[in-house]
């Protein structure tokens, strides 16, 4: 049986994993869904977001959060 991702750093491998294996195969997903390119922007949306939840905590700005949501 298939296990998914549950947490952030899981699921943000997982997009990295997609947007790579997209990416290098594209005669075999000619049409994704989702766009490599899209799911990259995401992604790098994703990074940023993170990155402003550490720099909040770390300079006592807001509530304490471990999760990207709080921004999002």
């Amino acid at each position: 049986m298939a296990q998914f991702s549950r947490t952030e750093a899981e699921i943000a491998v997982l997009a990295q994993e997609m947007i790579s294996g997209l990416a290098a195969n594209a005669a075999i997903y000619p049409a994704p869904p989702v766009h490599f390119m899209e799911l990259s922007i995401m992604r790098n949306a994703y990074v940023v977001a993170q990155n402003a939840v550490i720099a909040i905590n770390k300079a006592g700005e807001g509530p304490e959060s471990n999760t990207i949501m709080a921004v999002l």
